[in-house]
């Protein structure tokens, strides 16, 4: 396994028939096909994330019933990318007493979706 650390970017990867570089290009160009124009929601929550996507166009405003539902599938997408049939994803979630409307909103989006 080769843990790499670039500025903030921390990148484990246990493949290791695929050089570095490829491996950070598949998974940018898989977050960016599966977040598609909506990825800069993302990198205003996460700005880390912009590291691995490169510079991004800003998004338009919408009311804020709509950029939730936005920020919703966007995120829904991204962690998409990570859990796959032959790459399971677990989260874990704690304290979820002190969640806030929206975070409750969030995390039935990803539990409805199969």
């Amino acid at each position: 396994m080769e843990v790499v650390s670039k500025k903030k970017l921390v990148l484990v990867t246990g493949r290791a028939n695929l050089p570095l570089a490829e491996e950070v290009a598949s998974w940018r160009e898989r977050i960016l096909e599966a977040v598609g124009s909506s990825a800069r929601v993302l990198v205003d929550i996460v700005p880390d994330l912009e590291l691995l996507t490169g510079p991004l166009p800003a998004v338009p405003a919408l009311g804020p019933t709509e950029t939730r539902n936005r920020f919703n599938a966007a995120f829904r997408e991204f962690i998409g990318t990570f859990a796959r049939p032959d790459r399971p994803l677990v989260l874990l979630l704690d304290d979820l007493q002190w969640a806030d409307s929206a975070s409750v909103s969030l995390f039935v989006t990803l539990a409805g979706d199969t």
